[in-house]
């Protein structure tokens, strides 16, 4: 329950930064920490659910939405205000369509290999949500600072954050091609 409200609070709090940021340059200091504070909240959330033995699969689904919708925004946000290019947006909620849809499930029969190491790693969502933080805070800072070193470490950051999101694409894909390839039969892909 306390997780549940975590994952809401997220979303609201990433509607204020968005509406706020840019009226005052003071206030968009804050706002950088609190964007920071925001992806503190997501690894916070799902803590919560686990020691206190609330995890359900409301609470997976719901976090998952939760996260669809502010990292969608925010690539939509820094896109409307020419920070990324309009594609940047596109592509990222196509990944975001294959990553949560069936698809993914259904291409779960591969039980080996380097693309269900990637996919399936432990590690994948904390490096996917550390990527966003940092490239969504380097635009941040990019719009605040005029600066030509804050500008090329976002276009950095943005661009491994995309290269994160593409790899995963390529592995789903990959896993795709496979399993059509043995005749959509579920067995371990042979590589």
């Amino acid at each position: 329950m306390i997780a549940n409200i975590i994952t809401f609070s997220r979303l609201l709090i990433a509607v204020v930064i968005i509406g706020l940021f840019g009226v005052h340059r003071s206030l968009d200091l804050i706002l950088i920490a609190t964007l920071l504070f925001l992806y503190a909240l997501d690894v916070l959330d799902g803590y919560i659910a686990r020691k206190r033995n609330e995890t359900s699969e409301l609470g997976k689904t719901l976090d998952s939405v939760v996260d669809r919708i502010i990292e969608n925004t925010f690539w939509i946000y820094f896109a409307i205000v020419d920070a990324i290019p309009v594609w940047v947006p596109i592509f990222i909620m196509g990944r975001c369509f294959i990553k949560d849809s069936n698809l993914q499930q259904i291409l779960r029969v591969a039980k080996s290999g380097w693309t269900h190491a990637f996919i399936h790693s432990r590690f994948n969502s904390p490096i996917s949500c550390t990527t966003q933080m940092l490239a969504f805070t380097s635009l941040a800072c990019r719009r605040l600072f005029d600066n030509l070193v804050v500008e090329q470490g976002s276009l950095i950051l943005v661009t491994v954050a995309i290269f994160y999101y593409f790899l995963y694409i390529v592995c789903i894909l990959f896993e795709l091609i496979l399993m059509l390839r043995n005749g959509n039969t579920g067995k371990d892909n042979e590589r």
